[in-house]
């Protein structure tokens, strides 16, 4: 079911990481891109609050380690725009 395949997705986003935790600095900008596609799961799972957590952790993370027009903080501003719509 798509639900199980989610879940599967979860614990690989998860899994990658506590891989990056383990090996980069906290504010490392691979880890706003793991937080981004935690939160776009999350969004499709319907499960918003995590969906906005992860998309608000991404967005601190790479507002902090990237240019600000870099294409990972813009979409993941815009992909917190649209989920305040929901």
């Amino acid at each position: 079911t798509k639900m199980r395949n989610y879940k599967h997705g979860e614990r690989y986003f998860n899994k990658a990481l506590k891989i990056r935790l383990k090996e980069l600095p906290e504010e490392h900008p691979q880890l706003a891109g793991v937080y981004s596609n935690l939160g776009w799961l999350f969004e499709c799972a319907k499960q918003y609050k995590d969906a906005m957590q992860c998309y608000e952790k991404a967005l601190e993370i790479g507002r902090k380690t990237l240019p600000s027009n870099h294409r990972l903080v813009a979409g993941t501003a815009e992909s917190i725009r649209r989920l305040k719509q929901k």
